[in-house]
């Protein structure tokens, strides 16, 4: 840590990139060599499922949230701010409220009841590293994962601890109330079911992981510093409070590439889309095979979800976004959306979710392949404009392509608009239309499966020999350029 910020103070430029080349190479190489192949992955999208607590909130059951308002400066929380998040974090839920919206999307596998505490405040200090011990004027609400000093030098969870350790005593909490939900059930398991941090100075929410950027915070639970110890894994620093929350699931940003119409590719949009819904197991997923009639219901209140495409990692998903809840949580446009999935965008390996050439969170919509998509590419999913990602009106129609170009011999079209929201569509032969082409679809009626289940990939996020290797001779370079830096500046 001291290392990293001499240089950052003025020091030779060659020699900051080499290190910071070196010190990122490293930490890659020594997760890939050391934690090994099975090691788990906090932002993954539910790949791996069996890493609750440490890298993943519970996501069924009843969880207890705690809800920490942070102020900076000698006015205080403001006051409407604080009504505001009253309202939405009622612990008796109720429309509008965080409880109900994650009660909806889940179809009830998932009750959060959340506590909002008191703000914890710092009157002429600021806590949020790197600021932290600042004047308030200098203060910000942030964390750049590309910032060494947090990452290296555990800054993030001194300040977390600090802001707990004032919580815990300041207001005589007991942090085991916090920890009733695991895996596998109620119980408690030593991590928190849920943290969301408030500050109000915040413009850009984030979610970091905590451990596996060398963060660990772990704290007594109970005033005064004993008790059980209890870790926290994962936290929220909101606002966009419901985008910033499905981070502690497991969920990857979807943002920075086409259109995504769910939570993680756009913060209002609202609910999840058909991928994330999968990956979580909140609903289920029917196979279409063959071409016919299919009743759509909407899936805020049925968890229904429909797939297109052999067994394998890529392939076609579609829901129907209407009815009332839809409504109730959504700006987008109601009707049909179609997602194209290509799960081999994962990238294997333990940090997978960081970018190390562009020591930035690793984004697998940024580029194609996608990971998923909403179709047609770049639609519009809050437009009623012929570029409109959603199928709402009788007759409309669409061929049915995947994103890397395959086509599957199949369209789907709107026959019927129903008032409770269900949408019934014809799967249609493209082939048999006048200009029409692509791949064939085999028949065999439809099959249902768990949500998750369905046409996996089967990945295991594992980190080949090739991968080790390719890490262990960026390591090499980085050392290497840094010793061509120290022998130039050592010429001067």
């Amino acid at each position: 840590m001291y290392l990293w910020s001499s240089f950052r103070g003025g020091a030779d430029p060659c020699l900051e990139v080499a290190v910071r080349f070196a010190v990122l190479a490293s930490v890659f190489s020594i997760c890939t060599l050391v934690l090994g192949a099975a090691e788990a992955e906090p932002l993954d999208h539910l790949f791996v499922k069996d890493d609750i607590g440490q890298n993943k909130i519970p996501n069924q059951g009843t969880s207890a949230v705690l809800v920490i308002p942070v102020s900076v400066g000698p006015e205080g929380f403001p006051a409407a701010q604080f009504t505001s998040l009253q309202q939405q974090f009622d612990p008796a839920g109720g429309p509008g409220t965080f409880r109900q919206y994650w009660q909806d999307v889940s179809l009830g596998a998932y009750d959060p009841v959340p506590t909002l505490m008191q703000p914890v405040e710092y009157l002429d200090s600021c806590p949020f590293p790197p600021w932290t011990g600042k004047t308030v004027d200098d203060c910000q609400f942030k964390f750049d994962i590309d910032e060494l000093d947090l990452v290296l030098g555990g800054g993030v969870a001194e300040a977390l601890i600090d802001i707990l350790t004032r919580l815990r005593d300041e207001q005589s909490v007991d942090f085991g109330d916090f920890d009733i939900n695991t895996g596998d059930g109620p119980g408690s398991d030593g991590f928190f079911d849920g943290v969301i941090i408030m500050s109000d100075l915040a413009e850009v929410g984030v979610a970091p992981p905590l451990e596996p950027l060398f963060n660990e915070t772990i704290i007594a639970s109970q005033p005064g510093g004993v008790g059980p110890m209890i870790e926290l894994g994962q936290v929220a620093m909101a606002p966009p409070i419901n985008h910033e929350f499905a981070h502690l699931f497991g969920f990857m940003d979807l943002y920075r590439g086409p259109t995504v119409a769910g939570l993680m590719g756009n913060a209002t949009s609202g609910a999840l889309c058909a991928f994330s819904r999968q990956q979580i197991e909140w609903g289920t997923v029917e196979t279409i095979s063959d071409f016919g009639t299919v009743e759509m219901p909407p899936v805020l209140e049925t968890g229904k979800v429909f797939r297109v495409g052999a067994p394998g990692p890529q392939y076609l998903l579609i829901e129907n976004r209407n009815g009332p809840l839809h409504t109730e949580h959504e700006v987008i446009d109601p009707g049909v959306y179609v997602h194209a999935i290509d799960e081999t965008v994962v990238t294997p390996g333990p940090l997978h979710f960081f970018d190390i050439m562009a020591g930035d969170l690793y984004f697998p919509n940024q580029l194609p392949p996608y990971l998923t998509i909403t179709m047609p590419v770049d639609c519009e999913a809050d437009s009623p404009s012929a570029d409109a990602c959603a199928l709402d009106q009788l007759g409309e129609r669409r061929n049915l392509e995947h994103q890397n170009g395959t086509r599957y011999g199949m369209g789907i079209e709107v026959v019927e608009v129903r008032d409770d929201g269900t949408i019934v569509v014809d799967f249609y032969d493209s082939l048999a239309l006048p200009g029409q082409g692509g791949g064939g679809q085999g028949g065999g009626g439809t099959s249902d499966a768990p949500a998750g289940d369905d046409g996996g990939c089967g990945c295991s996020v594992v980190a080949t020999g090739d991968e080790r290797l390719a890490t262990l001779l960026w390591f090499g370079l980085g050392l290497g350029l840094a010793w061509r830096c120290r022998r130039r500046g050592r010429r001067r």
